[in-house]
């Protein structure tokens, strides 16, 4: 394992319990389940955070998407809150140190963590309590 993936192992892990000391679901991409609450991955840029609401709504949300009606409720409710949680994560790590920015892109509601660190008090935390 480089070095660089050792450190995005540890990014994440941080990231995730942060996320979780704030009061949400966070999980790995690795679980292979489609779980709701906040998604953690890794790739060779650093972290990626999204946001997955129920899986019906998720579904929902394609099926209307893919035929184009972008006024149907559930499309709306989808983007909305999965926008609105993406910013909210946003101001969740940087409130906790991190560097997180949009990911803009073909993840227009992705946030991009580059580096950043539990302090030593919040990872006890996390760690205590949450593991």
């Amino acid at each position: 394992m480089t070095t660089a993936n050792t450190d995005y192992e540890r990014l994440a892990k941080d990231v995730e319990g942060v996320l979780r000391l704030a009061g949400f679901d966070s999980h790995s991409a690795e679980t292979l389940a489609e779980l709701p609450g906040f998604e953690v991955d890794i790739d060779d840029d650093g972290v990626l955070v999204n946001w997955r609401t129920e899986q019906g709504l998720r579904d929902a949300a394609l099926a209307v998407h893919l035929v184009g009606d972008s006024q149907d409720p559930n499309r709306r409710i989808y983007e909305v809150t999965v926008r609105e949680m993406c910013d909210l994560a946003i101001r969740i790590l940087v409130s906790a140190g991190f560097h997180a920015a949009p990911e803009g892109g073909y993840a227009p509601f992705h946030v991009r963590v580059t580096e950043g660190s539990a302090n030593e008090l919040t990872r006890a935390l996390f760690n205590e309590g949450l593991s």
